[in-house]
């Protein structure tokens, strides 16, 4: 019986964490040391319980440290879920310098996969998110041109970098070098910056209006998208080297995260509307319900075998499948017909 809060892994945790400023202590010292964690402490126990000690002892560094916490309880949550539905499942080996979360196997059959988690974590996104975009207002403004301008921010998100934002304030640096004019605009990235007014020949940038706009907004909806297609990529050598199934295990989070409506737009493409037209006499003949050709399994992803949204809903798991159809190693179509 596997158990992960020990009364010294607590003392542990507690030594590491208690000395820190209350707002500045990790969700797992709360889950840890405190009766208001008493309630998650006691799930994620009943979810280590049918593991073997030895698979849980390698999840518990990630789990007690502050970055990792939610990816590591991800992973307990679906390490539980194989074991109710009777899979063998043990930490994948390293393979080409690769180490995927999971290798699931279902007993008596020949069926097999990798299986890597991906947890959402939405304030930890927008701690990143809220970095680069204080990054690139930065850069921004230091840029020596003596511009007021306006600027849209909202394409800025979590899975920017150092090099991108640096790329960006350099091309507006570029353009504004051209000499701008007011109510001339440039959008570089999805950055959009409009020029109010030249204060002087010299001096920094100064944004008047700083807008998130609505690329925030589809921001949120293309992340299950991108992190499903980010992890792909980490692993598609990997893939071709196993000669199996690859499968992501996606945790929204609780409430506000990723439903299996926003996961049906990431996989199969937005909702849309056919419509046919008589051009005769340009009346409309009939209006369908259709996909978008923007999902990741109608664009060729033949590395992803399939996503499985695990989710809680009143306190019960609720597993949802999606298997691609056009994957170069498929899984049966039985692994998703059976809600264990």
């Amino acid at each position: 019986m596997g158990k992960l809060f020990t009364p010294k892994r607590i003392e542990d945790i507690r030594s590491l964490y208690a000395h820190l400023p209350e707002n500045n202590r990790p969700r797992v010292y709360w889950v840890a040391c405190t009766q208001r964690g008493q309630r998650i402490r006691e799930k994620l126990e009943t979810w280590a319980a049918p593991i073997a000690q030895d698979t849980l002892d390698k999840l518990l560094p990630n789990l007690m440290s502050r970055e990792n916490f939610r990816g590591a309880r991800g992973e307990l949550l679906a390490m539980y879920y194989f074991h109710c539905r009777g899979f063998s499942l043990e930490y994948a080996p390293l393979i080409e310098d690769k180490t995927p979360d999971l290798r699931v196997s279902v007993p008596d059959t020949e069926v097999s996969f990798i299986a890597e988690v991906y947890a959402e974590d939405k304030a930890q996104d927008e701690q990143k998110r809220q970095h680069w975009v204080d990054d690139l207002y930065a850069r921004i403004q230091k840029l020596d041109y003596g511009y007021r301008v306006d600027a849209d921010f909202g394409v800025v998100s979590a899975d920017w970098d150092d090099n991108r934002t640096k790329a960006v304030a350099a091309e507006f640096g570029q353009w504004f070098a051209t000499c701008p004019k007011r109510g001339d605009a440039r959008e570089v990235d999805g950055v959009r910056i409009s020029v109010r007014s030249k204060v002087c020949t010299q001096g920094a940038v100064r944004i008047d209006i700083l807008s998130m706009g609505a690329g925030w907004v589809d921001t949120e909806r293309e992340r299950p998208k991108k992190k499903i297609k980010g992890k792909v990529a980490e692993y598609r050598q990997l893939i071709c080297t196993c000669d199996a199934p690859f499968v992501v295990v996606y945790i929204p989070e609780f409430t506000t995260g990723t439903d299996a409506g926003g996961m049906d737009d990431a996989l199969f493409g937005k909702d849309g509307v056919r419509v046919t037209i008589n051009k005769a006499t340009g009346e409309l003949v009939a209006a369908e319900p259709c996909r978008q050709a923007d999902g990741l399994f109608s664009k060729g992803n033949s590395a992803l075998a399939g996503v499985l949204l695990l989710s809680e809903v009143g306190g019960e798991i609720s597993p949802t499948w999606r298997l691609n159809p056009g994957a170069r190693y498929r899984l049966p179509s039985w692994i998703a017909q059976q809600n264990g």
